[in-house]
């Protein structure tokens, strides 16, 4: 896709659907208190609501069986669902997702990934999948602590609803929370 920019209006133009242009915004509203990111996927999933799903390492079994239901109510009322999908609960929850027609918003704590994960691919291909990186290009290549909470800050600051199945006291996660509310 090319983003043309015309008198003041910024448009996208997807190479593969000639006359499927779609108006993003105008030149004037894209200014530095929007969030800066490169995508993959259709871009009009930003125009949701969508609410962070965060979970960390360790999680209790009762907290991982209230994280599965939480996603079947997401899919059951058509909600979109933005997450780094890196925990094994938030794997867990991306593939309820995937598999019941949600509409996700992935956020990888690296650059995009060159290679689509198979079990994404059908996601990606109903157009219910938007790949996000708040990274430069190409930084960083494999994720690390700090570029984990980078991401976990970026998903909780640009996300009005929040849905944290479980933070260990002490954990990567609950500080990203304390950071959050003391740097809102």
């Amino acid at each position: 896709a090319v983003f043309w920019i015309h008198r003041g209006l910024v448009s996208l133009i997807p190479c593969v659907q000639p006359g499927a242009d779609e108006l993003l915004a105008t030149w004037e509203t894209m200014s530095a208190t929007r969030p800066k990111f490169h995508f993959h996927g259709p871009p009009a999933l930003l125009q949701t609501t969508p609410t962070a799903f965060l979970c960390g390492s360790r999680c209790p079994g009762d907290k991982i069986l209230e994280a599965y239901a939480w996603a079947r109510r997401q899919c059951d009322e058509s909600g979109t669902v933005i997450s780094g999908f890196h925990t094994p609960v938030e794997k867990d929850v991306l593939a309820i997702l995937v598999r019941r027609g949600a509409r996700i918003l992935w956020v990888p704590a690296r650059d995009l990934p060159k290679r689509l994960p198979a079990e994404l691919q059908p996601a990606d291909a109903e157009g219910r999948l938007l790949i996000l990186s708040p990274f430069a290009y190409g930084q960083p290549s494999r994720p690390t602590r700090a570029s984990c909470s980078l991401r976990n800050q970026f998903i909780l600051r640009h996300t009005p609803h929040h849905h944290i199945a479980h933070a260990a006291p002490g954990s990567s996660l609950a500080t990203d929370l304390i950071t959050l509310h003391s740097n809102p």
